[in-house]
């Protein structure tokens, strides 16, 4: 049914005149009878919204709806064949009207064609055709939805101490179930389900146990692995992957340089903002960060994690062990929440006893519950031209700064 033919109807059911209908939406009555007789060459898009409001349809059913006349999206593009002559717009209203249209065939469920994603062997690959699918992906992504976009048919959560996740699919990966320990916060939950997501969509996933994936917490904090230790890789690939979909780069990275220079309130508001936690931004943040920067993560003053791009220099601190005396974290009074610092940077780094010592900027960051976060930048830009480097977690690696070649794994 063209809109000819629509709006010679409607305004037949609603027993008005053309004259009735001009005043209504601003026109002529030439053009209104120009436009039920189909002669009128581009309505403008505008004039269209009009007539949809005007009687109350949505514009995709005065566009067209009939199967031989195509979708109402070509139906649409049909009436605005020469889209160059559209101010932009007039063109970016258009496509918000056909992603409405797409939305509302599909009762707004996310669709992924999973054929597209076979090819796609690394984490980033499947992130990046996912999102060129679903190009107006929600922030938070909906992690939920986008399992069962993919073929996840339930999401079971469970009181469990013996793993943090599971997965329990087929070779093949027709369907999955994944399993999620609920008693994580909502934050750990979502980047649980991404983990095992990842397994049941890159295919060479295989599971030591047929068809079942069971992951620890300590899994979920893998940042590095031996090419020869698959079980790791796996383990690691399924992390890449749930940090890159719940905090997609196209997204992540302008939001924040949005925020400007790097601070720990600029974590919080991201993790806020992506519905992660504090920690899996503060790893997000200071691997893709322009700035030189390191996180450390402490309870009552003992070092439990180290993030840091491959760029930043050896953090000379061990896991385990006290704050540096002189830091900023240990000097930090307990009636202070935050602060900043400038400290030398022999008190965090593994320095040779020539040439001048540069320093660095320190943010120490009360939480809760005895644990704090520090930032660490270092602005020596020396340091800064290996661009973009993989996290080295010393929870994972011990690096000896004077015989690199015996670093050792902890």
């Amino acid at each position: 049914m063209s809109l000819a033919t629509k709006l010679q109807k409607l305004r037949t059911a609603k027993r008005q005149s053309l004259q009735d209908v001009a005043d209504a939406i601003g026109a002529s009555k030439a053009h209104v009878w120009e436009l039920e007789k189909g002669t009128a060459k581009n309505p403008s898009i505008e004039l269209v919204r009009k007539l949809a409001d005007h009687f109350g349809v949505s514009i995709a059913s005065l566009v067209g709806e009939a199967p031989d006349e195509g979708s109402d999206e070509e139906q649409l593009l049909v009436m605005y064949r020469d889209l160059k002559s559209l101010d932009t717009k007039e063109r970016e209203l258009i496509e918000d009207i056909i992603k409405g249209m797409q939305k509302r065939r599909t009762g707004g469920r996310m669709e992924i064609d999973r054929i597209e994603l076979a090819d796609c062997g690394s984490p980033e690959k499947i992130i990046a055709e996912i999102m060129r699918q679903v190009p107006d992906m929600p922030i938070p992504v909906p992690i939920e939805e986008l399992a069962e976009a993919v073929g996840i048919t339930d999401i079971h959560r469970l009181e469990t101490a013996s793993f943090e996740g599971g997965l329990v699919t087929q070779p093949e990966r027709a369907s999955g179930v994944i399993l999620v320990n609920s008693k994580g916060s909502v934050q750990r939950q979502r980047f649980t389900i991404g983990h095992e997501l990842g397994h049941y969509l890159i295919i060479a996933h295989q599971p030591a146990r047929a068809g079942q994936f069971t992951c620890s917490k300590a899994d979920m904090a893998i940042r590095e692995a031996d090419r020869d230790n698959r079980a790791r890789r796996m383990e690691l690939e399924a992390n890449r992957f749930s940090a890159g979909m719940l905090m997609p780069l196209a997204h992540f990275k302008p939001d924040m340089r949005n925020l400007g220079t790097p601070a720990l309130e600029h974590v919080f508001t991201l993790a806020t903002r992506y519905n992660m936690s504090n920690e899996a931004t503060a790893l997000q943040y200071v691997q893709y960060n322009d700035a030189v920067c390191a996180v450390i993560i402490s309870k009552d003053d003992v070092v439990r994690r180290i993030y840091k791009p491959s760029r930043f220099p050896f953090i000379d601190v061990r896991i385990g062990t006290r704050l540096p005396t002189p830091s900023l974290a240990a000097r930090l009074s307990n009636g202070q929440q935050s602060d900043w610092d400038d400290v030398s940077a022999g008190v965090w780094l593994a320095l040779s006893t020539e040439g001048p010592h540069p320093s660095l900027q320190e943010q120490a960051y009360r939480l809760h519950n005895g644990w704090m976060m520090t930032l660490l930048i270092h602005t020596d830009q020396d340091e800064e031209e290996d661009g973009e480097g993989g996290i080295s977690d010393a929870f994972d690696v011990w690096e000896n700064p004077r015989f690199p070649s015996r670093s050792r794994r902890r």
